[in-house]
């Protein structure tokens, strides 16, 4: 998954514990890199205000943990209680523990008691500059990945791979690498990539297969399929006007309807008249952008169909 900005849009981090100054120096570091990634900072010393402030917002998805030198009882109860505001929500929240000098029994119990705890690095990750942009995209990585399987366990993935119907393998890589093209032009957030990669497999499951997705309503919430399926009766051109559809559905329609152009073999010759349509003084800016790609889009549908033809 590609790092872009905005990856952490709509999620607020929250560094938890005392600063002394080595560990005023992480934050100074981590907020050089938030601003470009969007990252909604802040850190909390005590544990009441915290909860408070957890609680008011209830946007609190990502916990910096610093490694107590005794009682972890008190961290671990600490942890779930300022995670259970965010969670109310229907989303899990994780968090990072870090130690100082080296790890310790102590923080490996932590760990253990709290899954949500993606990862237990050094505080010398993020003494540096450099470091701390390189351990900020691992993190983010690792938080797709955990969330992803919590939204979605192994067995529902399988099962709506299994059920959904007039995808073959060179759709999907072809939606997933258009969708992630024209995402990049336009700092989709982390959970719109995540909508991106499942929206047009949940679409493509037969409405009388649907009732094992019943009690996975968050994942509903997430991936919007009604408001996605409303867009796919617009052309291209119709959805580049719309004002009213959220980005990510017009990013998730276009590349739906770019992959029945594929199909059908006309992809090439409706992308050079995009490209000549959508340059116009008046035309919207988000169509003069996914015209400005379209030579990438061709060599994407050209890649993939190599591809599938190597496999068969």
């Amino acid at each position: 998954m590609a790092l872009y900005p905005q990856v952490w849009k709509n999620i607020e981090v929250l560094i938890f514990g005392p600063l002394q100054k080595t560990y005023l120096a992480i934050k100074t570091h981590i907020e050089k890199e938030a601003s470009p990634l969007s990252i909604q900072l802040e850190h909390i010393t005590h544990f009441e205000e915290a909860f408070r402030h957890c609680k008011n917002t209830k946007n609190v998805g990502f916990i910096f943990l610093i490694e107590p030198e005794s009682d972890p009882d008190k961290l671990i109860h600490s942890f779930h209680e300022l995670c259970q505001p965010y969670e109310t929500r229907g989303f899990p929240c994780f968090g990072v523990l870090l130690y100082q000098d080296q790890k310790t029994i102590l923080g490996y119990q932590i760990k253990e008691a709290c899954p949500h705890i993606i990862h237990y690095l050094s505080i010398e990750q993020f003494m540096h500059p450099k470091n701390a942009s390189l351990t900020l995209k691992l993190l983010w990585k690792r938080y797709y990945k955990a969330f992803e399987a919590y939204i979605l366990p192994e067995r529902l993935q399988e099962s709506i791979i299994e059920t959904a119907e007039g995808l073959d393998a060179e759709d999907l890589h072809f939606l997933d690498r258009v969708s992630l093209l024209i995402s990049s032009e336009f700092n989709s957030s982390w959970l719109d990539q995540f909508a991106l990669r499942w929206t047009p497999l949940v679409y493509s499951i037969p409405f009388n297969h649907q009732k094992f997705l019943n009690p996975h309503q968050n994942l509903r919430q997430i991936l919007q399929i009604q408001e996605f399926k409303n867009a796919l009766t617009f052309s291209i051109e119709e959805i580049g006007h719309q004002t009213h559809i959220s980005t990510w559905i017009k990013i998730g329609a276009i590349s739906w309807k770019l992959n029945q152009m594929k199909k059908s073999g006309t992809l090439q010759s409706q992308m050079l008249q995009f490209e000549k349509k959508f340059q116009k003084v008046e035309t919207p800016s988000f169509l003069k952008k996914f015209s400005q790609i379209g030579k990438n889009i061709l060599i994407i549908a050209q890649q993939e169909s190599r591809a599938h033809q190597k496999a068969v």
